[in-house]
This record gives structure tokens, sequence and C-alpha cells, in this order.
């Protein structure tokens, strides 16, 4: 996670034998802080402990309401699992989606929660804004973990948590590589490895305003031939471009820390000009 351009924690693993998914679980704290306006953890990683009052943070805001959160959070997700595994064959592929409806929570489970959160100011919360937390923070989840990125935003004031499957992020980071691409009417051949997401842009766009930006990620993030068609574009907005990458593509980015990218473009009717960088958080 970053906010305005800085990492937030760590980067996570599952912490399982096998993939779950648990490392994505950084959005039941946004979900959480957006429904019921509470998460400690959150609090710490953003610096916005309420340090001017030093008994609520020691108290609601400390070490101990932290562990508090991670445990909710874990016994939310072990709730999700026990009850996804009672309706899901066992013989059935692909990851399991968790807390997809209303009856998948019960009021016992609810009781439970409340009990954890016992001494503190997230006791007081309602029983169907706990439910609300977890019903849209697993809605985003599953979708999270099917993609394998995104962006999650959080409105505070009208207690509303959404997703995208885009990273548009304006990040300064150090340049991990700089790549020109240059596309006129593209050609089959530049076009051949487009995904569904790309042909809808160069629907919107232009063939070569997308083959021009792919091209020139594919050299800033000094990939080699054999990754090429496991990466694309996903979408931009001024500088910022989303890239999605897989498999070998995405081995390379995660090695060299590349978190973003920024294209300057000079897009016109049938030619394209970029130059890509590629910016890591190391």
């Amino acid at each position: 996670m970053y906010l305005d351009g800085q990492r937030l924690g760590d980067d996570l693993t599952d912490n399982a034998y096998d993939e779950d998914g648990y490392r994505f679980h950084d959005v039941m704290h946004l979900a959480l802080a957006a429904k019921l306006g509470w998460s400690p953890v959150l609090r710490k990683l953003m610096g916005r402990k309420r340090k001017s009052e030093q008994q609520l943070d020691q108290v609601e805001d400390g070490a101990r309401a932290a562990i508090v959160e991670e445990a909710i959070i874990n016994a939310i997700y072990a709730e999700g699992l026990r009850v996804a595994s009672l309706a899901v064959p066992a013989l059935a592929t692909g990851p399991v989606q968790l807390f997809t409806d209303s009856s998948d929570i019960s009021f016992t489970f609810l009781k439970r929660l409340e009990m954890l959160a016992a001494g503190l100011e997230v006791a007081d919360s309602n029983y169907w804004e706990w439910e609300d937390a977890i019903l849209e923070g697993f809605a985003i989840f599953n979708r999270l973990r099917g993609a394998g990125r995104g962006t999650v935003s959080v409105d505070l004031e009208h207690r509303s948590i959404s997703f995208s499957p885009q990273v548009l992020m304006n990040f300064s980071g150090m340049v991990a590589g700089i790549g020109v691409g240059h596309s006129c009417t593209a050609s089959a051949s530049d076009t051949d490895g487009f995904d569904k997401v790309e042909k809808e842009l160069a629907h919107t766009y232009g063939a070569a305003a997308v083959a021009a930006r792919r091209q020139a990620v594919i050299a800033a993030a000094g990939l080699p031939i054999t990754c090429a068609k496991e990466i694309h574009v996903g979408g931009w907005r001024g500088n910022a471009i989303d890239v999605r990458a897989i498999g070998g593509a995405q081995a390379v980015l995660w090695e060299k820390a590349i978190v973003a990218f920024q294209a300057h473009a000079l897009d016109g009717e049938d030619e394209c000009r970029v130059t890509a960088v590629a910016l890591s958080d190391r």
C-alpha cells in the first residue's frame, strides 16, 4: 500500500503453507476504517495516532488495540473459510469466494467480534455496521485476490469503500529504467499481443497510442523478449500509466522493485511517440 507516494508497511506474503490470498487482508483494515471509523493499525501506518491525548493514544491507538484489530480480522477470515467450506464442493477449483451473502454471517459470530473488541471505542458499533464492513470488505478482497492488484478507495465522510483494477499512482521513486516506444497506425504485429483491455483502449484512443505505450513500458522495465507478451497496458491518466504483468514479467518487476510507471506521450491521429519511466521504491 502507498500513501502520497510513500509505502505503508512492508511487502506481505500469505504466511501460510498454501497460497490463500491472506496477503490482501489489508483491505479489511481499510473496510473497518471506512465502515466503523476504526483501525489502530492504519492510524499507526499513516502517522495519524492521536498523540495530543496521551491516554487515547496509548489505549485506542496503541499496540494492544492494533493486536486486537489483527486478531479480529484473522477471526473474520477464518470464519469466512469455515462457512465457505460448508458450501463449496470439495472438487471446486479456483479461489474460494468469502462472505458473498449476509447469510454467511451469524449473530453468534457478530457477538464474538463484540467480545474481542470489548473495552475499545469500536465496541459501541452496531451489529449491522460490523456486517457491512465484512461484506463490503470481502467483496473487494475477493476481487483484489483475483486481479492480484488494484486500487482501493475509501471515503471516510460517506463511509464508503470501492475498488478499481487499475493502478494509476503518482509516485516519486528511484528511476529503474527508461524506454521509448513509437507506433504509426499500429500494424498487425504491433497489436498481435493485445489483451481484451488493450483492444478496448485501442478502440477509444487508437491502436498506435496503446502499442507505443506498451513498447515504452517493456523497454523501461528491461524485459527480455520472452516476457513481452506478459505485460499489458491497462489505461492512463495524465503521466500515470496502469501496467499489468503476469508470470516472468511480474517476477522481473518484483525483482527490480518496480511499483509504478510514468509515460510522456506525443499522441497524433495516426502516430504516437512515448517515453516511459519505470519507478522503484527501493
